[in-house]
């Protein structure tokens, strides 16, 4: 019986280190199938910057990676085990810190006149579960990444740092996206999409025309 439980908890623990190495992926493939299924441009035009932009700069990097830099069964390309920058902590750190950011803007977001303050404060409270469920992700994945896989001090300091600038960079391209239309395009949460806009609330006469 002991071994048997033994061997149920090991063949656990490879299931759920399997889930973490495929994470990114499965989180974009998870993402571009609502992003299309439901015309969701926010979640496309996020798609871009997780697996185009992000990666660019460390896939460049990694090409001058050596034998010395291999690390068995921690990336999330099977087969490609050496590399200098790894891409797992890009793509993963670039999603929390786009998150983090799309929660902390829509937090700091003031009401618009006369908006319901029970939505004002329903507003402010999913966003700041928002923010609360990153950092916890943010700490959780990374001492996955680094207790599993980085382990020597180099390693963890370029994990780190790493992180660091993947986080920075979905910080980036989230500052981008929302340039325009009240941050509709960068919402990932879809609360900015559930806001009217200021002029929704203006009193306007109205007036009727008979149709042809």
């Amino acid at each position: 019986m002991e071994s048997t439980l033994l061997a149920i908890v090991d063949d656990f623990k490879n299931f759920v280190m399997s889930g973490v190495q495929t994470l990114p992926l499965s989180m974009a493939g998870t993402l571009l199938i609502l992003g299309v299924g439901t015309a969701n441009y926010s979640m496309l035009f996020f798609l871009v910057g997780m697996l185009l932009a992000a990666p660019l700069l460390p896939c460049l990097i990694n090409l001058g990676a050596t034998k010395d830099w291999e690390m068995p069964g921690c990336d999330i390309i099977p087969g490609n085990t050496s590399y200098i920058i790894p891409q797992w902590i890009v793509m993963v750190y670039f999603f929390l810190g786009y998150m983090m950011t799309n929660a902390v803007e829509l937090y700091q977001m003031p009401p618009t006149e006369p908006a319901d303050p029970q939505k004002t404060t329903l507003r402010k409270t999913q966003c700041m579960v928002g923010i609360i469920a990153v950092i916890v992700c943010m700490f959780v994945f990374g001492v996955i990444r680094l207790t599993s896989c980085d382990t020597t001090g180099t390693r963890i300091g370029i994990a780190i740092g790493t992180a660091a600038l993947a986080s920075a960079a979905g910080y980036g391209w989230y500052s981008l996206l929302n340039t325009s239309m009240s941050g509709r395009l960068a919402d990932l949460f879809g609360i900015a999409n559930r806001l009217l806009s200021p002029s929704a609330f203006v009193n306007e006469p109205v007036g009727c025309v008979p149709m042809a």
